[in-house]
């Protein structure tokens, strides 16, 4: 049995809990906000249709980006030799003698006017082999022996295409046949590379000298044997017989 001591310090120290906890307040439990973020939602929704809008307007834009690929050749620079010339250039390139006439005649100054390469309407009529139109130029004031940007003359060009016809015709009519281009490959040299044995053979008839040499030291015998291009024996030999004489 407890003592009348024990009975009044155990009550004692009961009262002073009593007094702390009454003191401190009632303890609540933690509370847990289960409502939602609205500021958060409404973000997330503004994301979401900025998004759903990029991506419709891409959609929107293939079907037009397709339809400019596919249009795109047919606005493509013309694939003539003459594109971006004047119109007397692109009917020298073309054959038409009488559309280069009538040009010459409108604007006379249009017979030695260059284009981009450097290329007079006699250099694109070469080019095609267009005899009749480099017969027209001629007679309305072309200059045979201008020369492109890297050198070549009308006459460099019919050898380099084998043009054998414009050749003899550029030939009669006083053009240089060992006039050399920057490389300093004559249109002998071009002619064998490629080889035209008609045009080979045409230009050794008309005075082209085959033992001259390019930059690179090379002769037109040198370079047929190098290329081995056409009708190679044929063009060796007639070399072989323009350097024995």
């Amino acid at each position: 049995m407890k003592s009348p001591k024990t009975i009044f310090l155990s009550l004692s120290l009961s009262g002073i809990l009593c007094s702390t906890c009454l003191a401190q307040g009632p303890v609540l439990p933690p509370q847990i906000n289960l409502s939602p973020n609205l500021n958060s939602i409404r973000a997330h929704q503004v994301k979401g249709q900025a998004r759903d809008a990029r991506d419709q307007s891409h959609q929107n834009q293939q079907p037009t980006q397709s339809q400019g690929q596919q249009s795109q050749p047919a606005n493509s620079s013309s694939s003539s030799s003459a594109a971006g010339a004047g119109s007397v250039h692109r009917s020298a390139a073309d054959g038409r003698a009488d559309s280069v006439s009538e040009a010459i005649e409108k604007d006379p100054q249009s017979v030695r006017s260059k284009d981009g390469a450097g290329y007079t309407p006699l250099h694109h009529a070469a080019i095609g082999g267009h005899a009749e139109v480099v017969e027209v130029l001629l007679e309305k004031g072309a200059l045979i022996n201008m020369t492109g940007t890297r050198g070549e003359t009308a006459l460099y060009l019919a050898a380099s295409k084998g043009n054998t016809e414009v050749v003899k015709l550029l030939a009669e009519k006083g053009a240089d046949v060992n006039r050399a281009s920057s490389d300093g490959k004559t249109p002998l040299h071009k002619a064998v590379m490629a080889g035209h044995a008609d045009t080979v053979e045409a230009l050794l008839q008309a005075g082209a000298d085959a033992s001259l040499t390019d930059r690179s030291n090379k002769t037109a015998l040198q370079m047929a044997e190098r290329y081995r291009a056409g009708d190679y024996n044929r063009i060796v030999k007639a070399l072989k017989e323009a350097t024995s004489e």
